[in-house]
């Protein structure tokens, strides 16, 4: 496969990744053009809602006004991962896996930690 040179490296199979900006371009860059026509409603309707989420949770700044809608999509997806994956079912508890529940606490972390130190005239000396 040819890969231009003006979009970065060559991306690596996602068997072989593992770096987090890798993982990152991945997710939102490929994943979406790969999985589409590939992965079945509503798996990529949910797919797409995570990859969403994921892109404003890790924006270099987020408004408080979007925090709300970024909740409502990591609680969509932990709903769907648990109906669609767990199916309130004891013997696919193994299926709950902690990252995926860590998900529900993303923006309530980010309100607590609240506003990012962007410049150095914001930080403040000992």
């Amino acid at each position: 496969m040819i890969f231009p040179v003006a979009f970065g490296d060559k991306p690596r199979s996602i068997f072989t990744i593992k770096k987090a900006s890798e993982w990152k371009t991945w997710l939102k860059v490929i994943s979406p053009v790969v999985l589409k026509g590939r992965l079945p409603e509503p798996y990529y309707s949910e797919w797409i809602n995570l990859v969403e989420a994921i892109t404003i949770a890790t924006d270099y700044s987020i408004p408080y006004d979007q925090l709300d809608e970024l909740r409502a999509k990591f609680i969509r997806f932990g709903q769907h991962y648990e109906e669609q994956y767990y199916r309130h079912d004891i013997s696919r508890l193994a299926a709950c896996k902690t990252v995926f529940h860590a998900l529900f606490h993303v923006t309530e972390n980010i309100e607590w930690l609240g506003e990012s130190i962007t410049s150095s005239e914001n930080i403040q000396s000992y």
